[in-house]
């Protein structure tokens, strides 16, 4: 539901740790700036994922994640500042529509800079109706819903963000399923346990 369109950057701030949001930031960053970072920054760098799903991919980039988080942007913002020093400094890099809850959480506690290095551009695209729709993000949801029906059953969310995004779209909270932590490992527990029940109720 979303193109990924790259932002150019002037140059790379330096920093003590690149902390991602996504694996379409991850990407985006080592396709087009792994060459520009590895000649301008001159201190080594850590490296932070939001979850486990990020930094999965970041260890396909070659990156070795210092830190994963895990759960809700305030739990990972609570481990982040746990986990590293208040003199160190952090780039985030996100996608222009990103919500940024975890920059607004941190900067007040470490020296930050959120970048936006990609547009999540939202295509119209319309599908048979489904019985249960899984919503990676609130922006995702937001392009689905723009121009498809309500899932019939139930709607997962990734996360407490993408939640609230669904109940501004009049979906009813009963009908909201919220996956145990923003990773598509957890997207698919939820997704088994939900047909499971659907199973059970139904006896199929």
């Amino acid at each position: 539901m979303l193109r990924i369109q790259p932002i150019d950057i002037a140059s790379i701030p330096q920093a003590d740790w690149f902390f991602f949001y996504s694996k379409n930031g991850v990407e985006v960053f080592a396709k087009l700036w792994q060459d520009r970072w590895q000649s301008a920054i001159h201190n080594p760098i850590k490296w932070a994922a939001m979850g486990p799903g990020t930094a999965d991919s970041m260890k396909g980039w070659g990156m070795h994640c210092d830190f994963v988080g895990h759960g809700e942007a305030e739990e990972v913002a609570n481990q982040f500042l746990d986990h590293s020093k208040p003199t160190d400094s952090v780039v985030f890099y996100r996608a222009y529509h990103s919500r940024d809850r975890l920059y607004e959480l941190i900067a007040p506690h470490r020296d930050s800079v959120s970048l936006p290095i990609y547009d999540n551009q939202m295509l119209k695209k319309t599908f048979a109706p489904v019985h249960v729709g899984i919503f990676t993000s609130s922006r995702n949801a937001i392009a689905f819903l723009d121009h498809n029906p309500v899932p019939e059953n139930l709607s997962i969310a990734i996360g407490t963000p993408t939640a609230d995004t669904l109940r501004s779209l009049s979906i009813p909270s009963a009908k909201i399923r919220l996956s145990n932590e923003p990773s598509e490992e957890s997207i698919a527990k939820t997704l088994n346990e939900v047909l499971s029940d659907f199973s059970a109720a139904y006896g199929e």
